[in-house]
């Protein structure tokens, strides 16, 4: 039956750039180029003494030796075949290269001897702005570079160029960026450039749907989702919502969830090498500069992908929507280690490599066929189930050096709450019964804590500790892997709370639209009190649970009158940081506040665990408790005035810290925003 173009466009989605045929897998095409195509991209290295072409350079030099040896001209090689050093932003060689959307605000001209990639598709036009503008991008840029990008890994620092980038992916950097430009003066972000910039992408891939499958694609409409995101209002939110969407399809339709759909380099090498030992072709699979970046353009789309399921789990967090992704979609391996990441050279990333995977039979990690539901939901269920951390598989004890993969399988774990969570609210709770809290049960709990603590056994101990928050060499860790795990402590100690105290949206089955309004119904929620029952659960049990775990996270937030360096201040930890404020706000003024009313089996006064916690939470009003620090200060105070008004005393110390706080992020509009919802509550 003949199919209608509407309808070969959605079936056949791969197709050729060199004619209009297009097929429906992209290993259709690969072959296709191959055997109608010898001049295209994929057979690069042309022999300078015949036509023949190959995929590889070693190939060109064993076929010269063979035929033509007898030959008195030096091999030379054709210009065109070098290995492309600059940007793999838009390397989409089997991909259809129509011009890119036109650059909203003025794209800066690459500075001369700037390498410009062999398959950039369109032209850059001259900055015609003014000079300050023009310095102000640039500004923006190396913010970008500085302070968010170490926390946002999708971009590989040593294979891209943001002067040599698409005008619509500089304008995406330049909108983050400028966030960080601007902090502290109260300026508004640049949302009519992201505006624009969001309809110059969607034109360009509506023309073709396959667009998504360009790196540089992916990574733009990631950055100005999270824009979109944290940008503070409702428009911008509900924007990013359907960059969300679009992109989640594309995915899927593309076949863009597993690895089988990229690994056109190892596929071509195996079958132009048959004839090759085993021995030979593992020690030889290609020169060391192209190996790079190929493990580069592979490891940056892997990290797309995982990037959007983690913006995935932040949108249902935020706003409790339901997440659309799901962790048996994704059957790519777990992020690679962000020394071999962040190398700069082809030299510094085999050395990394070596010195990693040595210690880990790194052929086996490397060659190890994926398991049938994919390694990420392997190693979740491998840590959910295993007891003994020698049985961990050699890919998770690599979590010590993969902070971005700690913090997508943590991610993965909160999100399982959430959604058990959410099955007992409907199966548990009966509807006679006024319960107003849904926890797990303790063999979910159990199990839940037991996979945690396993990550936590396996990262660096450093990643734990208490430090000075202003510098990055103060947690004994590279400089460069701060952020991540900074993120990662306050995203394990949040969801460690969850196990014993769910979101409030989550139990009232609240479904917000924005982040503004995400915020608004939080503080409603924490003022009306919403604790456990005093007959279900014990509070001093209830308290003491979380009490460690709220007290470490609240120390990433701030300190009083210290501002956080910008490369910490990321909005969606400030989000969890407002949420668990909140949380010590309900445990000092609704829970304690009750049970002080009750005499005490000692005499008069708060009890001795009142006191412990009040002394807990308000640690962070004056500092972290130390040996010269008089932790008990609070719960005097609190006892001054027959309990409760002293505790009422102590509520208001804690929310004026909080805002505080929360002005001092000012970065993002999140902080902002939450710290005037407080405001407002306090008036």
């Amino acid at each position: 039956m003949a199919k209608t173009p509407s309808g070969q466009a959605t079936a056949r989605p791969f197709r050729c750039s060199g004619c209009s045929k297009s097929f429906t897998r992209q290993e259709n095409l690969k072959r296709h180029i191959h055997t109608h195509h010898k001049g295209s991209q994929a057979r690069s290295f042309q022999c300078s003494f015949c036509d023949a072409r190959f995929a590889r350079s070693d190939l060109r030099k064993r076929h010269t030796l063979n035929f033509h040896s007898s030959s008195s001209h030096p091999e030379q090689q054709n210009p065109s075949s070098a290995p492309n050093s600059g940007s793999i932003v838009n390397a989409t060689a089997a991909l259809p290269q129509a011009s890119p959307p036109a650059a909203v605000s003025p794209t800066l001209e690459p500075p001369i001897g700037l390498a410009t990639p062999a398959l950039k598709v369109g032209s850059y036009v001259p900055g015609s702005d003014t000079l300050s503008d023009t310095a102000s991008d640039i500004a923006s840029i190396n913010a970008f570079y500085t302070a968010f990008l170490p926390s946002f890994p999708i971009i590989h620092r040593g294979m891209f160029e943001a002067l040599s980038a698409s005008g619509s992916m500089q304008n995406a950097i330049i909108c983050i960026g400028a966030l960080y430009c601007q902090r502290g003066t109260g300026s508004q972000p640049r949302i009519p450039l992201f505006e624009s910039t969001c309809v110059a992408m969607q034109k360009y891939v509506e023309q073709n749907r396959s667009r998504y499958q360009q790196l540089w694609v992916l990574q733009t409409f990631l950055l100005l989702e999270f824009f979109g995101l944290f940008a503070g209002d409702h428009a911008s939110f509900q924007r990013a919502r359907r960059i969300h969407r679009d992109l989640v399809d594309a995915i899927r339709m593309l076949q863009m969830s597993h690895e089988g759909t990229n690994r056109s380099s190892i596929d071509d090498m195996i079958d132009e090498a048959e004839d090759e030992s085993e021995t030979s072709f593992l020690a030889n699979l290609q020169s060391l500069e192209t190996r790079w970046q190929e493990f580069a353009e592979r490891e940056s789309r892997k990290r797309c992908v995982y990037t959007l399921y983690v913006l995935d789990s932040q949108i249902a967090i935020m706003c409790n929507h339901r997440p659309m992704l799901s962790p048996l979609e994704i059957k790519y391996d777990l992020p690679c280690v962000e020394e071999a990441w962040l190398a700069r050279s082809a030299h510094l990333w085999a050395m990394c490599q070596r010195r990693h995977y040595a210690e880990n039979n790194g052929q086996v990690i490397i060659f190890e066929s994926p398991p049938s539901q994919g390694f990420f939901y392997d190693a979740s269920q491998t840590l959910l189930n295993s007891v003994d951390e020698m049985n961990l598989p050699p890919k998770l004890r690599l979590l010590k050096a993969s902070p971005f993969s700690a913090i997508v399988l943590v991610m993965q774990l909160q999100i399982m709450t959430r959604e058990l969570v959410h099955a007992s609210c409907l199966v548990d709770r009966s509807k006679a019964t006024k319960r107003n809290c849904s926890l797990l049960s303790d063999t979910q709990c159990r199990q839940k804590l037991r996979a945690m603590k396993s990550i936590a056994e396996m990262v660096p101990s450093q990643a734990f500790q208490p430090s000075d928050i202003t510098s990055k060499n103060t947690l004994d860790l590279p400089p460069e892997e701060v952020p991540l795990w900074h993120f990662f402590r306050v995203l394990w100690h949040y969801t460690a709370i969850t196990s014993w105290y769910p979101d409030a949206l989550l139990l009232g089955g609240i479904v917000e639209s924005s982040l503004p309004r995400a915020v608004a119904t939080a503080h409603r929620l924490a003022m009306s009190n919403n604790l456990p029952d005093n007959d279900e659960i014990e509070l001093e049990n209830y308290a003491f649970h979380i009490l460690d775990y709220l007290n470490v996270a609240l120390q990433g937030l701030s300190k009083p009158s210290l501002q956080l360096p910008p490369f910490l201040e990321h909005p969606f930890i400030t989000f969890l940081g407002f949420k668990l404020g909140l949380l010590g706000r309900c445990l000092l003024s609704g829970g304690i506040n009750d049970m002080a009313k009750k005499p005490s089996p000692f005499g008069l006064g708060l009890r001795l665990c009142h006191k412990a916690i009040i002394d807990n939470i308000m640690s962070c009003v004056d500092g972290w408790p130390s040996q010269s620090s008089p932790a008990r200060r609070w719960s005097i105070v609190a006892e001054q005035h027959d309990a409760t008004p002293g505790i009422e005393k102590c509520e208001t110390a804690f929310v004026a810290w909080l805002i505080e706080a929360l002005k001092l992020r000012s970065c993002w509009p999140v902080g902002r925003v939450a710290a005037a919802t407080l405001e407002a509550g306090q008036g």
